[in-house]
């Protein structure tokens, strides 16, 4: 069956919001120079993150907890960050 219409009561929607505020967990490979996905708590795909939409335009490292806007891109339908920014690497603290 195609995807396009998927039957009423066939699985639960997303929990995510366009527009809502999120943090997640940057994963990163080396190769990577201007993008990075971000890892969500709520197990649904990772989002991606563009290097220009970054705190000071630099990617944060890996492990970095970041917040931001939950975008859902229209052309892909696929989950993006908006603004994406992150604490001083300096100050540590236990979440």
């Amino acid at each position: 069956p195609s995807m396009a219409g998927v039957a009423p009561g066939a699985k639960q929607p997303p929990r995510r919001h366009h527009g809502a505020a999120a943090t997640g967990v940057v994963k990163r490979r080396d190769e990577w120079q201007d993008h990075c996905l971000i890892e969500m708590a709520d197990g649904l795909e990772d989002v991606f993150c563009h290097r220009h939409r970054c705190q000071g335009k630099a990617l944060p490292p890996a492990g970095t907890r970041v917040r931001f806007k939950l975008h859902l891109s229209n052309k892909s339908l696929c989950w993006q960050s908006g603004f994406v920014t992150w604490d001083d690497p300096d100050a540590t603290h236990d979440d």
